[in-house]
């Protein structure tokens, strides 16, 4: 074993910089950047909608003018082309001469040899460099199989509750994140932050059919890391970053939101918990999606975790990045709950504007007042029946929101979601009161 040189690590970060998809440890799955997104989704004119109309469209001209137009038509298309490809070249050139700045300054990281991750000789003779090694091979083992007993002995009490959450809304998805380390380089100290340095095996499981419905092998890891010290010296875990995170959408109101309802934030965390199917949500919404500003708490004022607590989720989400001018952004809530209740979708009536999701049915509810402001689309009309938030009150706390509200369910995840460009701490605030609002309804 040896130490890597400059351009071997140079190398290294560039093969994952350039991965076709970034692993998202610590949190276990961050949104990346990729340009790589699918483009078609929307409220409006998402796939999984029916579309009853159809148009057409005729006219009359002469073929000179229309061979010109033609003609014009490409010349731009070839501009446009062209410039693009400049600009995307012009970006590349800087994000290389970047990544070179950093490994300049990076120091020496060391490969690991062929023994194992405990015969790292010069993370072992530094007892940082060691003690945040230790955290994190002990952190992606636990968080792969879904154990929090270990978070205790390794974090912060504000990170080892956080993190819990996180957890057991991996079970409520029915999912687990493996984490295979295949190798672990070190770690560059910035003040409270450690840039961790690793490879490894990044694995979705349903843990419903056991079948793996992602994996990525071999990607080279770069994460921030956060650290504290407990009063007696040892070095505590307070907190994971991703370098993919677009601190641009960050918003420190929903922050301090989070913390005054005892809740937790990450601005990039989520999408490995994202349906992979719906109105809003894509089949490979876990893979491609941009997930900001991620609260997670639990309901009822207990100032404690409880282990049978209903846990609760408030985000952003888009099918494409968020500053893409094209992003449809909608403001979820969600709710885990005990019962399956197929695929159900709630959606405010705009009479002939209204779309019937594909594959569902309509049916019509007991309450008139419901028919009249909703529209409700169902696989099965008998679990709509049992459907406890198909009352008045809810239609009151619905139609009183300062957005407008719809519902949708996918087994046993209740998703409200509303088409917002811009979030601030009001609408998280509006979107909780909601979630609270069921939560009562449902009796939980």
């Amino acid at each position: 074993m040896g130490t890597t040189s400059q351009s071997q690590l140079a190398q290294a970060i560039r093969s994952k910089v350039n991965s076709e998809f970034q692993l998202s440890l610590a949190g276990g799955g961050g949104s990346d950047s990729s340009s790589d997104f699918d483009t078609s989704s929307s409220f409006d004119s998402s796939s999984d909608w029916d579309s009853d109309s159809s148009s057409s469209s005729g006219g009359s001209g002469s073929l000179a003018s229309g061979i010109v137009s033609l003609i014009i038509f490409g010349v731009i298309v070839a501009i446009i082309v062209v410039v693009g490809k400049r600009q995307a070249k012009k970006q590349g050139i800087q994000q290389a001469a970047t990544q070179e700045k950093l490994l300049e300054n990076s120091g020496p990281l060391n490969v690991l040899g062929e023994d194992g991750l405990s015969n790292n000789n010069w993370v072992d003779a530094d007892p940082n460099q060691r003690a945040i090694r230790d955290i994190f091979i002990n952190y992606e083992n636990d968080w792969g199989a879904l154990n929090t007993a270990n978070f205790a002995s390794y974090m912060t009490p504000r990170y080892q509750a956080h993190a819990t959450l996180l957890m057991r809304a991996f079970a409520d998805a029915k999912r687990r994140n493996p984490v295979v380390v295949n190798a672990y380089y070190g770690a560059r100290l910035m003040g409270d932050y450690a840039e961790i340095c690793a490879n490894a095996n990044d694995i979705l499981l349903d843990t419903r059919t056991n079948q793996i419905m992602y994996e990525n092998d071999g990607v080279n890891v770069d994460e921030y890391w956060r650290f504290s010290r407990s009063s007696d010296g040892k070095l505590l875990l307070d907190g994971i970053e991703q370098p993919t995170a677009d601190l641009a959408t960050r918003e420190r109101g929903i922050q301090a939101f989070a913390q005054s309802n005892g809740a937790y934030y990450s601005l990039d965390f989520g999408r490995l918990l994202l349906p992979t199917t719906g109105v809003i949500f894509q089949p490979d919404s876990f893979q491609r999606a941009d997930v900001n500003n991620h609260v997670i708490g639990q309901m009822g004022d207990t100032g404690h975790l409880v282990s049978d607590s209903v846990v609760y989720q408030i985000y952003t989400y888009s099918a494409l990045q968020y500053h893409d001018p094209n992003a449809v952004v909608y403001l979820v809530g969600q709710l885990a709950v005990p019962k399956d209740y197929g695929r159900i979708v709630i959606v405010r009536n705009h009479g002939i504007f209204t779309q019937k999701p594909h594959g569902l049915n309509e049916l019509q509810t007991e309450s008139g007042d419901f028919n009249k402001n909703y529209r409700v689309f169902a696989s099965n009309a008998e679990q709509v029946t049992s459907f406890e938030l198909l009352n008045p009150q809810m239609i009151e706390t619905l139609t009183n929101a300062p957005f407008e509200i719809n519902i949708e369910v996918i087994d046993n995840v209740i998703y409200f979601f509303a088409n917002l460009r811009t979030t601030d701490a009001s609408n998280y605030a509006a979107m909780l009161s909601i979630l609270q609002s069921a939560y009562r309804e449902l009796k939980m």
